[in-house]
């Protein structure tokens, strides 16, 4: 492998291990869920000992001692003091726990909020988790504190479960990792991390004896990059140098001081809040609040925004688009407000209608070598494969027939990471963007 080569997997790898593509479809099948269940230790008071995977949302046994999990049939039942029992079969896997113990949770503690599950669900896509099956023997109980247990449900579906923390004190807790596919099939990955809203409010704090516009930004590929940024930017999991400490330091002059972006995350992973979550930036600074701004019930984390990349994808995205907000004083151009330093003027163009979405090109899948995409209009098609940092490591160019083509990668794209796979059909750029994990 050479120099560069290696450069490029350290510096993807170390970030998060998917893919941000601009065009792609799937084939209809039902998404793999994940979330967090918390084993109180031999509490028949709140029925703790017993999950059913498919009732379940990913937090609901993550806050307090309450089973807030709804129950109708036990998959798996932890409540004997000796062993993990499982009514249609259960195999535990001590390599895969070791595995991901020293690859994943080594100096780590597995926050149970949507960065550790972003986090977790990135690490088990990196892995293509899948459950055994052929030649597999599933028995009705297997030993306890084995670390990662493999299932079938009640409906003959696969689950898995992996011990990613506990507490040992009054009242022993066992915190767990788990994946549920409610399909018949061995797939336990998400291909989609993230659920995409279907729209964000963008507040820039620039005005002083008028109201700061709220811009509502609903085009779902603009979106879709931005929250993906996101997802990644405030996740100290994936990269522990963003952690900062003081409050954010924002210009008091007169002109762009800021930016709030709200509306990207629901409030899932913070029950007892009636507050959505919002992130404040800049200098090259992230204020991330789980509540609202004004609460003293979690403080904001602050995080820093290496080369402001957050702040100017949003910058981009809304000038590309000619965001304007409208209030009782006028209209308000979004991309009027922001200085030029902050502006790329390659992309400062709002985008022609027609173009966007057009359809001409549709990425298909991502394997582990190449690209498969379809071709919908034959012509001149051009793809580039940019890693985190916007360095172009795969270029493709060619014309294509009408159809579906795989153009196989090489050793180019070298190990897992963050990619971004720009399309271009003509004078279309495909700018759908679905969340997807390759190489």
């Amino acid at each position: 492998m050479t120099k560069r080569k290696k450069s490029l997997f350290r510096s993807a790898s170390a970030l998060i291990l998917m893919v941000s593509i601009l065009a792609i479809s799937f084939s209809g099948k039902a998404e793999t869920r994940s979330g967090f269940w918390t084993h109180i230790e031999q509490s028949a008071a709140y029925n703790a000992g017993k999950a059913d995977f498919s009732e379940y949302s990913p937090f609901c046994a993550a806050n307090g001692y309450s089973n807030t999990c709804s129950l109708k049939v036990a998959d798996v039942d932890f409540s004997s003091y000796t062993k993990v029992s499982a009514p249609g079969g259960i195999l535990y896997d001590s390599v895969l726990y070791a595995a991901i113990q020293r690859e994943y949770l080594s100096g780590k503690t597995i926050t149970l909020d949507r960065e550790g599950l972003f986090y977790l669900d990135s690490m088990m896509k990196k892995r293509w988790l899948t459950a055994p099956m052929n030649g597999f023997a599933y028995a009705d109980s297997c030993p306890l504190n084995r670390g990662v247990y493999f299932l079938k449900t009640s409906e003959d579906h696969y689950a898995m479960m992996a011990k990613v923390g506990e507490y040992i004190g009054g009242i022993n807790r066992s915190y767990y990792y788990w994946a549920y596919r409610p399909e018949n099939d061995d797939i336990l990955y998400k291909e989609t991390l993230f659920e995409q809203p279907e729209s964000l409010s963008i507040t820039v704090d620039a005005f002083s004896g008028r109201p700061n516009p709220v811009f509502i930004l609903k085009d779902s590929a603009g979106i879709a990059e931005i929250v993906h940024q996101i997802y990644v930017s405030v996740n100290t999991l994936l990269d522990s140098s963003v952690k900062r400490t003081g409050d954010l330091q924002c210009s008091q002059s007169l002109g762009y001081r800021k930016m709030t972006v709200s509306g990207m995350f629901d409030s899932g992973d913070v029950p007892n809040s009636s507050y959505k979550p919002s992130i404040e930036l800049c200098n090259a600074a992230i204020t991330y609040y789980k509540v609202s701004p004004v609460s003293s019930i979690m403080p904001p984390q602050q995080l820093y925004d290496p080369q402001q990349r957050l702040e100017k994808l949003i910058i981009r995205v809304c000038c590309r688009l000619g965001l304007t907000a409208t209030d009782s004083l006028g209209d308000v151009q979004f991309c009027a407000l922001i200085p030029d330093s902050l502006k790329d003027f390659n992309s400062m163009q709002p985008d022609r209608p027609g173009v966007r979405g057009s359809g001409a090109v549709a990425l298909v899948r991502l394997g582990r070598d190449r690209i498969v995409f379809s071709v919908r209009r034959a012509g001149a098609v051009r793809m580039e494969v940019l890693d985190i940092r916007g360095k172009r490591t795969v270029s493709i160019e060619g014309r294509f027939d009408r159809g579906e083509h795989a153009v196989k990668l090489g050793g180019c794209a070298t190990g897992a990471g963050v990619y971004l796979v720009r399309v271009r059909a003509g004078t279309s750029v495909i700018v759908q963007s679905v969340p997807y994990m390759a190489f």
